[in-house]
C-alpha cells in the first residue's frame, strides 16, 4: 500500500503526466492552446532550450518544409485563413519541443508511467459500463461501437488515445534493452500496449505490430548472427512472439476487417479516397506548376485545408471560415464530401479512415512540394540512421512507429500526439548521452 500511496503522490506531482493530461483532453483546441501558453512561460524563464540533435533534425526538417509551404502559399493565395490554420495546427510541435527541453529522463518516464496508470483507470471503468449495459464481457461483439466510448480522458474521441498508448509502448519495450531500462519498462510497455488495443483502432495495431517487427528484426537478429544475443535479448524477443499471439487471439474479427482494409488499399481502380489522394497529388504535379514548391500551406489535403472546406464538420465552427482553395475545389472536394459519408467507396463505408484524405507524407508533399519533401524526409533518415548506427533500439521503434501512423492521418496537427512523440524521441536520446 506504500508503494502505491508513494506512486500517487509522485504521479500527480509530475509536471510531465499533467502536461500529457492537458495534451489528451477533449478539446484540441484548447489543448493546443494550453501547452502553447505554458511554453511561453517557459521561455519567460532563465535557462536556455536544449533541444537534442535527432529533435533537431526531425523538426527541423518537418519545420523547414512547412517554411517551404508558407512561401509558396504567398505564391498561390487562397486565404489567410487557411494559413492561419495551418499554423495553428503545427504550433503543437513547437510547444511541445520548448516543453520537454527541460525535462529529464526520471522525469518522462515517471510521467509516462502515471500516464498509463490514469488512462487504464479511465479505460477499465469505460469498459465496466458497456459489459454492465450489454450484459457482456465481449463488448465489440454487442456494439460495433464501443471502441469510440473506449476513450480514456478524450472522451468520445479514441483514435489519439490508441496512438498514444502504442507509440509509449513501442519505447518501453525497446528502452528495457538500453542502458537505463530496467524489466519494469517492459511492463509498462505490455500494459501499454494492452489498453491501447481497448479503443479498437487497427490501423495503429498493424503499424505496431509493424514497428516491433521492424526492430526485432533490425537488432535481434543481427545479434542473433554476430552470436551476440544475450539471455535477456532472446526472452524478450519470445515475449513479443507471444504476446503477438495473444493480442491476436484477443483482437479476434477485427483482424478480418484490417486485412481487408488492406486489400481494399491495393485496388487502383477503384480506390479509397486516400489511394485516390495519391493520383490525384500526380495529376496536381503533372498538369501545373506545384511539383517543386506545392500549393501552398492548408490548400490541399492537409488537416488545416480540410477544416476550412465546409465538408470537414458535421456542423462548422463558428471561429473557422470556409475559404477552400482552388485547389482542393479541383481535385479533393468531388472525390471527398459529405455527401459521401453513408456510401460505399472503394469498397468500404464512405467515413472510414481510408477514405479520409489526410496522409501527412501526403500533405507535405502537395502543400510543400518536392523541396519541401526531400527535407521531412531527410530528417527521418538521419535519425533512422543514427538509432542504427548508436543501436538505439527506442528510438527506432519511435520513429517507425511515427512514420507509419502518419500515413493513416494528419496527427501532427494533434497535441496529444506531438507531445507525446517529442517526449519519447527525447527519452531516447538519452541513451545516447
Amino acid at each position: 500500500m506504500r508503494w502505491l500511496t508513494q506512486f500517487l503522490s509522485e504521479g500527480l506531482r509530475s509536471r510531465t503526466f499533467l502536461l500529457l493530461f492537458v495534451a489528451h483532453s477533449p478539446n484540441r483546441y484548447l489543448a493546443t492552446i494550453l501547452l502553447v501558453l505554458v511554453a511561453v512561460l517557459q521561455l519567460t524563464k532563465p535557462g536556455k532550450v536544449n533541444i537534442c540533435y535527432t529533435q533537431a533534425a526531425l523538426w527541423g526538417g518537418f519545420l523547414l518544409a512547412q517554411a517551404i509551404g508558407l512561401g509558396s502559399f504567398v505564391a498561390h493565395f487562397s486565404s489567410f485563413n487557411n494559413a492561419t490554420w495551418a499554423v495553428f495546427n503545427y504550433l503543437p510541435i513547437v510547444a511541445a519541443l520548448i516543453l520537454c527541453s527541460a525535462l529529464s529522463l526520471n522525469e518522462i518516464e515517471s510521467g509516462l508511467k502515471f500516464f498509463i496508470a490514469a488512462e487504464a483507470a479511465i479505460l477499465i471503468m469505460q469498459y465496466s459500463v458497456l459489459m454492465a449495459k450489454y450484459k457482456t464481457p465481449f463488448v465489440f461483439s454487442a456494439y460495433s461501437g464501443a471502441g469510440d466510448v473506449l476513450s480514456g480522458s478524450l472522451m468520445g474521441f479514441s483514435s489519439p488515445l490508441a496512438i498514444s498508448l502504442a507509440m509509449i509502448s513501442v519505447y518501453f519495450i525497446f528502452s528495457s534493452f538500453g542502458a537505463n531500462g530496467s524489466k519494469q519498462h517492459l511492463l509498462y510497455g505490455a500494459l501499454s500496449a494492452f489498453f491501447s488495443t481497448f479503443p479498437g483502432m487497427m490501423s495503429s495495431v498493424a503499424v505496431f505490430v509493424f514497428s516491433i517487427s521492424a526492430v526485432v528484426i533490425i537488432f535481434t537478429f543481427r545479434e542473433f548472427i554476430f552470436l551476440r544475443a544475450s539471455k535477456w535479448n532472446i526472452i524478450v524477443a519470445l515475449l513479443i512472439v507471444c504476446g503477438g499471439s495473444g493480442l491476436a487471439f484477443f483482437l479476434g474479427g477485427n483482424l478480418k476487417y484490417m486485412l481487408k482494409i488492406f486489400t481494399l488499399m491495393t485496388e487502383f481502380n477503384n480506390p479509397p479516397i486516400k489511394v485516390l489522394m495519391v493520383q490525384k497529388v500526380a495529376e496536381l504535379f503533372t498538369t501545373s506548376d506545384y511539383l517543386v514548391f506545392g500549393t501552398g500551406v492548408g490548400n490541399f489535403t492537409s488537416r488545416a485545408a480540410a477544416m476550412v472546406s465546409g465538408q470537414y464538420f458535421k456542423a462548422q465552427p463558428f471561429f473557422i471560415s470556409i475559404t477552400p482553395s482552388i485547389e482542393m475545389q479541383r481535385y479533393v472536394l468531388p472525390y471527398w464530401n459529405h455527401g459521401m459519408y453513408d456510401q460505399i467507396v472503394g469498397g468500404s463505408i464512405g467515413n472510414s479512415m481510408i477514405n479520409e484524405p489526410f496522409n501527412t507524407h501526403l500533405s507535405v508533399l502537395s502543400e510543400c512540394g518536392v523541396l519541401g519533401f526531400c527535407a521531412w524526409v531527410s530528417g527521418n533518415v538521419y535519425c533512422f540512421v543514427k538509432a542504427i548506427t548508436t543501436e538505439n533500439r527506442s528510438l527506432m521503434a519511435v520513429l517507425i512507429f511515427n512514420f507509419g501512423i502518419l500515413f493513416t492521418n494528419d496527427w501532427l496537427a494533434y497535441a496529444s500526439f506531438s507531445l507525446t512523440s517529442v517526449m519519447l524521441m527525447k527519452a531516447s536520446a538519452y541513451e545516447m548521452a
